[in-house]
């Protein structure tokens, strides 16, 4: 045999160990690695395939490993987004809270300026009475001077509807501050009053229960009444205000409600009969209605890590969604529009500049039942120079064929307010033809093509404007305040307001008017003064200046921005019809670009108004109610 290929006893007894000593070593390094011998020795036996199976399992564990790390790189990511959405959360809640704050604030400050205001007037009515008091003994002792016949003979002076009894004491003859009168006094004067109220309208008819009556040097009574019973009568008897169980209310001289508080909501009836009602409701949400079936209501959204109020107004059976950020402005809280859509810059260019030549164009309302009420106010421009111009009277058109259908429904309101006066008194009121109380015009003063042009400017001034914050992605304020508080910036009113006088008289704006900014306010006012340019027949009179609240100018401005953007997609659908000239093919071809605005339910938000007006209404009656029955506390 050969040597060669012959086994030898003694190498396969070394072979044998040495494949037992590896084995041993494969098991102490198991066990120190923390493996398993026998899942190894079933995939890789030890032979001429090792190596390679032992790579393959080197390349699963590295498998195994790099899907551990994906796993915990997720957890951490999901771990991080969890932190960044509770840290937004937080965010979203210390605004809120600050904007809670911010609103108190601003509250108290309109509070505590309207108190000022009210002190003002209240000086001002004592400087008038001793002013007038002082000419008149002036008067009477020349009269006593030089014609002592004539002394007691002249004019009848009208009478006041009450006398304090003792007219001589010296509480009646001291004008410098408010006497309260002994029970037997009270009772003496409210017989008078109540006699004299025997002939007034509405809450006027009902008697003011008894009470202590306290005389103003200007003449009003107070009279503090059982059951927390708060009333405050004119010098010719008619009711003020009054206040019970922390609903006060205030009333027009012809006896109709001019205001209502509860605590929360508060009613503004308009000199026109149309009211309107702002009720606060859970989680900042905000309900404010104009009358049957129109209004909005506002809640607190974030979208995109920032806070915005959605506003689903209904207008009739049909409801559209507008968006607002909030600012902060002169210490309060302001609004501003955002826009559905942003087009393309050379739109807006194209929307800025004139046309060649002037166009004509018809308008489809010229026969509307609208127009035909406002024709004599408002007359839409003959021709057009640019786009601007046909959007100003697009604007102006849309304001007041609202205003149309917003009066029909405060007919009805009015109808209703009648009928609740009737509840309240006994008897409907009948109409009398009598004039609002303040000042008011005589006639219409229209909007003149001058003012139109002031009116063109502010379009062109709103369309650089959005062109601006088109171009920053929709995160400019078009509409912010602080950019149009400028000395002689035109405001068109979108609503029915009550507006103060520099004489502090009370006069009424309606939609369609339109006011120029006098003076840029003061850093720390809430008020501005304008001058009334346009007006219709019972609204402020043309040429008087008049005070409001910056949140009411507000107000009008974000109206402006929501018509000019509506006008600008009607335009930009009507190009090159109609006798309007077609825009430039790099004006239309970028599709324009939407806004992400939130979905909305119509339905909803109809229900929500229509609850607001019920609830409206009971607080009228239970108002007068409580305050003249017998037995309020009952």
């Amino acid at each position: 045999m050969d040597p060669k290929t012959t086994p030898n006893p003694a190498w396969h007894e070394h072979t044998s160990q040495s494949a037992r000593f590896a084995t041993l070593v494969a098991v102490a390094l198991a066990a120190v690695l923390g493996l398993t011998l026998a899942p190894r020795a079933r995939a890789c036996s030890f032979g001429p395939n090792y190596a390679s199976c032992m790579q393959q399992e080197e390349q699963q564990q590295m498998q195994a490993e790099q899907e551990r790390e994906r796993e915990a790189q997720q957890q951490q990511m999901q771990a991080e987004q969890e932190r960044e959405r509770e840290a937004q959360q937080q965010q979203m809640q210390a605004e809120q809270q600050r904007m809670e704050q911010q609103r108190e604030q601003q509250a108290q400050q309109q509070a505590q300026q309207q108190m000022r205001a009210e002190q003002q007037r209240e000086q001002q009515t004592q400087e008038q009475m001793r002013a007038e008091q002082e000419r008149q003994r002036e008067q009477q002792t020349v009269i006593q001077r030089h014609y002592p016949v004539q002394s007691e003979v002249g004019e009848p002076r009208r009478q006041p509807a009450a006398n304090a009894p003792g007219s001589g004491s010296l509480a009646a003859r001291s004008a410098a501050a408010p006497a309260a009168l002994s029970r037997a006094g009270s009772q003496s004067v409210l017989r008078q009053v109540n006699s004299a109220r025997v002939g007034l309208n509405g809450v006027n008819r009902q008697p003011i229960p008894p009470g202590v009556v306290t005389r103003h040097p200007n003449g009003v009574l107070s009279v503090s009444a059982s059951e927390g019973r708060h009333f405050t009568v004119r010098p010719n008897g008619t009711l003020s205000s009054l206040s019970v169980r922390g609903q006060v209310a205030s009333f027009r001289a012809d006896g109709h409600l001019a205001r209502l508080h509860t605590g929360r909501m508060d009613v503004v009836y308009s000199s026109r009969g149309g009211r309107t009602v702002i009720l606060h409701g859970p989680n900042h949400t905000l309900i404010v209605s104009t009358g049957p079936h129109r209004g909005y209501v506002q809640r607190d959204i974030v979208l995109h890590g920032r806070r915005f109020l959605e506003r689903t107004v209904i207008v009739g059976r049909t409801h559209t969604v507008r968006l607002y950020g909030t600012y902060t402005f002169h210490g309060m809280v302001l609004t501003y529009y955002v826009p559905h859509y942003y087009y393309a810059p050379a739109f807006y260019g194209w929307a800025y500049y004139p046309w060649v030549s002037p166009v004509a164009y018809a308008w489809p309302w010229l026969a509307a039942p609208w127009y035909e009420a406002y024709g004599p106010y408002f007359t839409p421009s003959p021709v057009y120079v640019g786009p601007y111009d046909w959007l100003t009277d697009y604007y102006l058109s849309q304001t007041l064929e609202e205003e149309y259908a917003q009066a029909a429904a405060a007919q009805a309101a009015a109808a209703q307010s009648a009928a609740l006066d009737s509840s309240q008194s006994g008897s409907a009121d009948a109409p009398d033809g009598s004039s609002p109380d303040g000042t008011y015009a005589a006639a219409n003063t229209p909007i003149t093509p001058e003012i139109k042009q002031a009116i063109a400017q502010e379009v062109r001034q709103e369309l650089a404007a959005e062109n601006g914050a088109a171009a920053a992605q929709g995160s400019g304020a078009a509409g912010d305040l602080s950019r149009v508080l400028q000395p002689h910036h035109v405001f068109v009113v979108d609503a029915d307001l009550s507006a103060t006088t520099a004489d502090q008289e009370d006069c009424g704006l309606s939609a369609g008017n339109v006011l120029e900014l006098v003076a840029a306010p003061a850093p720390d006012s809430v008020v501005a003064d304008l001058l009334v340019m346009s007006g219709r027949r019972t609204d402020c009179p043309a040429g008087t200046h008049v005070t409001l609240s910056l949140d009411s100018l507000a107000d009008m401005q974000n109206a402006f921005s929501a018509r000019i953007d509506d006008g600008l997609g009607a335009l930009r659908r009507q190009q090159g019809q109609n006798g309007i000239p077609a825009a430039p093919p790099s004006a239309i071809a970028p599709p324009p670009r939407p806004t992400d605005y939130p979905p909305s339910n119509g339905q909803d938000a109809a229900a929500m108004l229509n609850s607001a007006e019920q609830q409206a209404n009971q607080a009228a009656v239970s108002v007068a109610a409580q305050a003249f029955t017998a037995n309020a506390g009952s």
